[in-house]
């Protein structure tokens, strides 16, 4: 055993033996590369010919620069008269100073005012005629489903919200033509309606004629209910 380990050591000794020496002959070696080459580096500057300095006389570019100067000196500006201009600033300052502004006065309306009042002392327009009709007006089965338009042109059931002109046509086949008869509906009365509306089953509540066709009965060109129905 003791000779193993003696063997293990001189063996590592060597190798580090070995191990000195070539790293000195790399050394070595690189350093004589480096300074061979400093030295051809150093031989190459040294033989650079620095040219000595020349004279160079500026004296034309002095001349021209002098010649500029001189042009540049001798142009003549003419002087700019503003006479005319301030002239016209001044008369221009007095027309506007010469304006007069009228002092506000208030408009007399007791005119106007007098023909309104005229105009809403005029007695109201008398109400239309009754239309008398002779024969059933109302459909069998219904409350106010009219047998045909008896009580003048029909109002344009297009203005509620949904009604197009196929569905006015569908309307109008089934009796309705005007905007009083949907405004005066039950629920019965809309059951009905919507029962011979096969097409648009539904419509009738769900786009809530009843209140529309309320809210458009005031109007100027709508029919109005007759007395006798």
């Amino acid at each position: 055993m003791t000779y193993l380990l003696a063997k293990i050591f001189v063996l590592l000794l060597l190798a580090a033996l070995l191990g000195a020496l070539l790293a000195r002959w790399r050394l070595r070696r690189y350093y004589e590369d480096v300074t061979a080459g400093l030295e051809r580096i150093e031989s190459g500057v040294r033989g650079i010919e620095i040219p000595k300095p020349v004279a160079t006389d500026l004296g034309p570019i002095q001349n021209r620069l002098t010649q500029v100067e001189q042009a540049v000196k001798s142009i003549a500006i003419p002087p700019v008269d503003f006479t005319d201009t301030t002239r016209r600033l001044d008369a221009l300052e007095r027309a506007i100073r010469a304006i007069v502004i009228p002092p506000s006065t208030s408009v007399d309306l007791s005119a106007v005012m007098a023909k309104l009042d005229a105009l809403a002392a005029k007695p109201a327009p008398a109400p239309a005629a009754v239309v008398t009709v002779s024969g059933p007006t109302v459909r069998a089965g219904s409350r106010n489903l009219l047998t045909r338009a008896h009580y003048g042109k029909p109002d344009d059931l297009k203005l509620i919200n949904g009604v197009k002109e196929a569905m006015e046509k569908m309307l109008h086949d089934i009796g309705v033509y005007y905007f009083w008869q949907i405004a005066e509906w039950t629920h019965a009365d809309i059951v009905h309606a919507d029962a011979q509306l096969t097409a648009f089953h539904g419509r009738i509540a769900r786009d809530n004629w009843v209140d529309q066709a309320a809210q458009l009965l005031p109007r100027a060109d709508s029919a109005r209910k007759p007395a006798s129905l």
